[in-house]
């Protein structure tokens, strides 16, 4: 009896030590979250991104993160404070977005940071110039860039009031 004790106490003890291991934060980048499919990333994993926070804090706790593959929008917890510049490393998860925006061809995913550890401040370069194309195209999704046309219609969004449509040519 008391061998058999040792065996299942070892395995015991192997399995919560698994259990632990699967349970950190894997390092990704913002690329391989949106190259990702549903299978390939639990939504309820624990992900390790690093990043630079690329806009301002919007109202509803929703900012843009910026790694060397590119960009992702990130909510954070109510009373977060973070600066554009701010560079952080994020444990975040996975939340697929399902809005609007796939309608239009668009599969953008987010994520939501659970804790973040603020490790340096950059000077963020100033915005780009792009044009209505590149926009339309989505090769400008998520930076800040700079427009150069006529305003040729805007008005609110009839949905969403917080929303403004604005129409440019160039």
């Amino acid at each position: 009896m008391k061998p058999l004790q040792a065996i299942v106490s070892c395995l015991l003890a192997a399995s919560s030590t698994v259990i632990t291991a699967s349970s950190a934060p894997r390092p990704v980048t913002t690329a391989e979250i949106h190259e990702s499919t549903v299978r390939d990333l639990d939504e309820k994993a624990r992900l390790l991104l690093h990043g630079t926070v690329t806009t301002p804090l919007f109202p509803s706790g929703v900012f843009v993160l910026t790694d060397q593959t590119g960009s992702i929008t990130a909510f954070v917890p109510e009373g977060v404070r973070l600066q554009p510049g701010d560079v952080i490393d994020a444990e975040a998860t996975l939340n697929p977005w399902e809005g609007g925006t796939k309608a239009l061809g668009y599969n953008f995913k987010r994520v939501h940071i659970v804790h973040h550890r603020k490790t340096g401040h950059v000077q963020l370069p100033p915005p780009a110039y792009a044009t209505p194309g590149e926009i339309l195209k989505g090769s400008r999704d998520l930076q800040s860039v700079k427009l150069k046309g006529v305003i040729t219609d805007a008005f609110r969004d009839e949905v969403d009031k917080n929303y403004n449509w604005i129409y440019i040519s160039d």
